[in-house]
């Protein structure tokens, strides 16, 4: 809840139906989120990714970078992407 609040600060207010960060971590410009499809979410196995866990990536920069008031960071590219799939 604590990073939704960050986010809330960042003029981000995010429904319990797209909140999947559970944690997050910084260090330099680099940034690790565990994320998981928010309860409710039917996966699709028939995607690499879920586009909403896509989305809930998205979510990270907001709750590691500061940001003014009524400004909303959106990334608009990736130059790396990692999955890692725990049972």
């Amino acid at each position: 809840d604590a990073i939704y609040e960050a986010l809330r600060q960042h003029d981000l207010q995010l429904g319990p139906a797209v909140r999947g960060i559970e944690a997050a971590w910084r260090n330099g410009n680099a940034a690790l989120a565990q994320v998981r499809l928010p309860a409710g979410i039917a996966k699709d196995k028939s995607l690499p990714i879920h586009p909403l866990l896509l989305d809930v990536c998205f979510q990270l920069p907001q709750f590691l970078t500061p940001g003014r008031p009524g400004h909303c960071l959106v990334p608009t590219s990736l130059e790396r992407l990692a999955t890692m799939i725990f049972h």
